[in-house]
C-alpha cells in the first residue's frame, strides 16, 4: 500500500490507479521504440537479402545457359537483370531501397559465361535507413555485402 492511502480505506485511491497507468505507459512506449527499430533491421536485412539471392540467380544464368548477363542497379532503387535483348527480372524498388555509386563503373555488374565478373567495385544500398556496401571481386566472381 501507498503512505497516502487511508489505514482503513477498502481498494485503491484513483492517485494509485494513475501511477500505475502512467508507469504501464512508459514501459509500453519504450518497447514499441525497441520494436520499431528491430522492425526496420529486419526489413532491411531481408531487403538485401533479396538483392543477393537475385544476384546469385544472376550467376547461375550466366553459368547455366553460358551467356553474359548484365545487374543493372539505378538510384531509385530499382533494379535490372537482362541478357543480350532479354530482360530475365525487373525488379522495381521496394520502400526505403535505394542504390548510389561506389567504384563500380555505371552501376552495372557483368557475369560471364564462367561466372565472373569483368569487372571489380562496389556499390552502395540503403534499405530501410541501413547502410551496406555490395562489393564483386573480379576472379571467381565472389560477391558479398557488408555494412
Amino acid at each position: 500500500m501507498f503512505l497516502w492511502m487511508l489505514r482503513n480505506s477498502r481498494g485503491y485511491a484513483l492517485l494509485d490507479v494513475m501511477l500505475a497507468l502512467v508507469v504501464i505507459g512508459v514501459f509500453a512506449a519504450a518497447g514499441n521504440m525497441l520494436l520499431h527499430k528491430n522492425m526496420q533491421i529486419v526489413e532491411a536485412e531481408q531487403q538485401k537479402e533479396s538483392v543477393m539471392q537475385d544476384l546469385y540467380g544472376a550467376q547461375l544464368t550466366a553459368l547455366s545457359e553460358k551467356k553474359l548477363v548484365r545487374v543493372r542497379f539505378y538510384r531509385s532503387g530499382r533494379y535490372t537483370v537482362t541478357s543480350g535483348t532479354e530482360t530475365l527480372l525487373d525488379k522495381q524498388a521496394d520502400p526505403g531501397r535505394s542504390f548510389a555509386p561506389g567504384s563500380l563503373f555505371g552501376m552495372e555488374v557483368y557475369f560471364t559465361p564462367s561466372g565472373t565478373v569483368r569487372q571489380f567495385g562496389t556499390v552502395h544500398l540503403t534499405a530501410s535507413d541501413v547502410r551496406y556496401r555490395l562489393v564483386f571481386l573480379i576472379g571467381r566472381g565472389r560477391f558479398y555485402a557488408e555494412k
